[in-house]
């Protein structure tokens, strides 16, 4: 994932009833949906043991420039679980 994406991540939603806060429509949930997400995708990251493919060498975090900033070599990853 990019620190700061080109575009936006969240999908086009449309409210089930119109609710109008400050001119701007919002759906009732949405800011719980979002800590929820958040709240899932954190406990994921943190239920494994993330670890460089080679033991012992950093990844490669090179660039190269196109119409979008890529990497030279795609990034992997060892995930394993963690022991309780």
């Amino acid at each position: 994932m990019r620190m700061k994406p080109i575009a936006p991540l969240a999908i086009p939603h449309k409210t089930a009833n119109d609710t109008t806060l400050m001119g701007t429509k919002v759906a009732r949930g949405m800011n719980l949906g979002k800590l929820q997400i958040a709240f899932a995708l954190a406990n994921l990251v943190n239920a494994f043991k993330w670890s460089c493919v080679d033991e012992g060498k950093l990844p490669d975090m090179s660039e190269q420039l196109f119409a979008v900033t890529l990497m030279k070599t795609p990034l992997e990853g060892r995930i394993s679980t963690r022991k309780v």
